[in-house]
């Protein structure tokens, strides 16, 4: 049996890399170990999409508000996301979200960042703000050069979440359009 707390020092990271992670701390590597984490993460997203045809979705509240004041304002919006950009499709096409893109995300590594800003044509990272719910989040838009946010709605502590140095610390993500104001930061963070 796997813990709450044991899944969620990996979340955040690409699926297949938080299984291999999740699996290398529960039993170590031995034989078939790369054979295991495939067969474990196949699992995983076999029940993803399980629960993406029969379940309902929900957003996390004011997450479509936010958006819109967003799109109003011309600011683009990219999601990044470890999970599989389909899944990602799909989430957003059901909840009827207007969005600039969907990129795969590997963090710490700063690449969903870095091609976020190719969709949207920014050529300058501080230009951006990377916001997330992990500590890997706050990780990939750091080592891209971005500004960061973190929201407190995520399944990682406030304590975790701090320490890893955002720049601005969001009850949620309703709470961007003010965090914005009427301009956004343009210098380097």
């Amino acid at each position: 049996e796997v813990s709450v707390e044991a899944v969620t020092v990996h979340r955040g990271l690409d699926k297949h890399e938080a299984v291999r992670r999740l699996y290398r701390e529960i039993r170590g590597e031995s034989e078939g170990f790369e054979e295991a984490v495939d067969r474990i993460h196949g699992h995983f997203l076999d029940a993803v999409g399980e629960a993406l045809r029969e379940g309902p979705l929900r957003e996390v509240p004011g997450t479509s508000s936010t958006f819109q004041a967003l799109r109003d304002r011309s600011i683009a919006v990219v999601i990044s996301s470890g999970f599989p950009t389909q899944v990602v499709h799909e989430i957003v096409q059901r909840l009827g979200w207007q969005v600039d893109g969907v990129v795969p995300a590997q963090p710490p590594l700063p690449d969903a960042v870095l091609q976020a800003m190719r969709i949207v044509d920014v050529r300058e990272p501080a230009q951006v703000l990377k916001v997330g719910d992990t500590v890997a989040d706050i990780e990939e838009g750091r080592r891209a050069g971005a500004w960061t946010a973190t929201v407190l709605t995520g399944t990682q502590s406030e304590a975790d979440l701090r320490a890893a140095g955002p720049d601005f610390v969001l009850g949620s993500v309703a709470d961007l359009p003010t965090l914005l104001g009427p301009q956004v930061p343009m210098g380097p963070p």
